[in-house]
């Protein structure tokens, strides 16, 4: 699985030519693309499409479960050594970017989709998301 454009600073969008999201290519880079950038553009493709999959009532457990599992990955992600990219990377789109990917905006169906993401994960994730924070906190008060 190519990741490209890597180490670039201008902002591009790359659409496949099939127009088709190829979201398992979309959690393996978002698991382990050693670009910063890369990593956290592949996580956002992939929160994006479950979410959109939600409100189009589409079937979305199987793109859920990629969500899950390569929240997990970077969540515990011992390569990583910048702990902003990895919460840059972790954090779901906000309601306006996904307003951007639909033809009728609907905030209200916007907001449910994403929160029911944003449950999923929570309720999987709760332990190690409070280690991770005290963690961080430790480290950040240590650093005074």
């Amino acid at each position: 699985i190519p990741s490209i454009i890597r180490n670039f600073s201008a902002p591009v969008k790359l659409v496949p030519a099939s127009g088709d999201v190829n979201e398992a290519d979309l959690a393996f880079l978002a698991s382990h693309d050693t670009d910063g950038f890369n990593r956290w553009d592949s996580a956002q493709r992939l929160y994006t499409a479950v979410i959109l999959k939600i409100l189009g009532k589409e079937p979305f457990q199987e793109s859920l479960d990629r969500v899950v599992e390569s929240f997990g990955r970077t969540l515990n992600d011992e390569t990583i050594n910048d702990d902003s990219i990895r919460a840059y990377t972790l954090i779901l789109p906000g309601e306006s970017t996904l307003s951007e990917s639909v033809q009728v905006i609907d905030p209200s169906a916007i907001r449910e989709a994403r929160k029911q993401v944003k449950k999923t994960i929570a309720r999987e994730f709760k332990s190690e998301i409070a280690v991770a924070y005290d963690q961080l906190t430790a480290a950040m008060e240590a650093d005074g």
